[in-house]
């Protein structure tokens, strides 16, 4: 916790503007010794952030929005003025999904007791799945053959996919990818159900952890995304609340290798504006 926070009890760093009349202290930020509001207690920091949300009329679209989409809301808050930091809702983004935040929007996750036990779930699975990524990617070169040995279908969407997938929902194809488009409520355990998929190997494929939350319009991949993007796609302009994980289920290339070819490291958080190659 940083000096200034302990000095002010001032959590999400609110600045004074015109209409404070409590108590105040100074600080560097956007400009030297700028006035910040300062809290008796740390609670009152909270009451008066909800409260500042609420009641500035620039905020108002955010609360149309579904409380849950977190993605939406780190986009609305940088667009209404919420920070300077042009690539704030980038890195809320990405701190949200490495620490798997999303979870404690489902009913119950906020008994510490309850999240520990989920955490270490996780940790086991994510342990077991790392040990299965190879056998699992030599399964899908299999299956790859296979696929083309067997005569295509069509969906209603007139997209092609191999017939030994069930078709319970429409299957697309994209950058030599087959996958779905998640609807609202999706789960990827609903989905590897539907499709007759396994839900770990479905989740390896699109790099996500257990709970990761899906909206509506989101892509789930049934087979594991390249290396390197397709021609014409050298390069990709950052946009706001843009993710390197959202970024790698745009083309359908792994995470990982749009930081290999970039020279970046899993600290990097891309900011508005910055060009990132992907092949």
């Amino acid at each position: 916790m940083s000096s200034f926070v302990k000095k002010s009890n001032n959590h999400f760093g609110i600045k004074c503007h015109s209409d404070w009349k409590g108590a105040r202290v100074y600080h560097d930020d956007d400009n030297p010794n700028d006035c910040f509001r300062k809290y008796k207690k740390v609670e009152d920091s909270f009451e008066d952030h909800s409260l500042f949300l609420t009641q500035k009329p620039r905020y108002a679209p955010l609360f149309k929005l579904n409380i849950r989409d977190y993605k939406a809301w780190s986009k609305g808050l940088q667009k209404t003025g919420y920070a300077t930091d042009k690539a704030y809702a980038n890195k809320l983004i990405k701190i949200i999904e490495v620490y798997e935040l999303y979870i404690y929007d489902n009913e119950g996750a906020v008994d510490n007791k309850q999240a520990k036990k989920a955490k270490e779930l996780r940790e086991k699975e994510a342990s077991e799945a790392r040990k299965k990524t190879e056998a699992a990617n030599k399964r899908q070169e299999k299956e790859d053959k296979e696929k083309k040995k067997n005569k295509g279908v069509k969906t209603n969407a007139g997209q092609e996919t191999a017939n030994k997938t069930p078709i319970y929902r429409d299957v697309f194809k994209t950058h030599g990818l087959i996958y779905v488009i998640a609807n609202d409520g999706d789960t990827f355990d609903q989905i590897a159900s539907d499709m007759r998929f396994n839900t770990q190997e479905m989740l390896n494929y699109n790099e996500v952890p257990k709970e990761f939350p899906l909206y509506n319009g989101d892509i789930v991949y049934l087979e594991a995304k390249k290396i390197k993007a397709d021609r014409p796609y050298y390069e990709h302009l950052v946009q706001i609340g843009e993710s390197m994980h959202g970024i790698s289920q745009r083309y359908g290339m792994q995470v990982k290798s749009i930081y290999k070819l970039n020279g970046k490291d899993e600290d990097y958080v891309p900011e508005e504006g910055d060009v990132l190659r992907l092949r």
